[in-house]
């Protein structure tokens, strides 16, 4: 429902079977000019995520550095007493 509302099939923007827009490693969707970032994308719905996600386009658009999210380090955090948050 919500790729009708944005217009997404119109502009060309692939969505999947779970209603995310699909992206490459760079965040580019295959409409040039058109990345996706934070939740929508469907790579972590988590602000951390999103501005990761901020920084690799950042990053790409205007002074072509090729940032790619498989260049991240996976991290997760359980929030318990004590936290936990191991990485690698």
């Amino acid at each position: 429902m919500h790729q009708r509302v944005l217009g997404l099939t119109n502009a060309g923007v692939a969505v999947d079977k779970r209603g995310y827009i699909v992206v490459d490693d760079q965040l580019r969707t295959r409409v040039p000019g058109i990345s996706a970032l934070g939740d929508c994308n469907g790579k972590g719905a988590f602000t951390p995520t999103a501005f990761n996600d901020s920084e690799i386009v950042g990053a790409n658009l205007p002074h072509n550095d090729p940032r790619k999210i498989s260049d991240g380090i996976m991290t997760y955090a359980q929030y318990i007493d004590p936290p936990l948050g191991p990485a690698g």
